[in-house]
């Protein structure tokens, strides 16, 4: 599910362009989306369906 949230596309765009998941949780400072802990963060995700 997290998968295709971030990359997925509808019919309408190509979707959020491939993303190393390590740079995924960097700081934002540093280039990253400045996630912290992914798999809470993919579990709320879940929840919010």
């Amino acid at each position: 599910m997290f998968n295709s949230f971030w990359w997925g596309g509808g019919t309408n765009n190509g979707g959020i362009k491939w993303l190393a998941w390590d740079r995924m949780t960097l700081p934002k400072e540093y280039g990253g989306l400045g996630f912290r802990n992914l798999q809470l963060f993919n579990m709320a995700m879940v929840a919010k369906q």
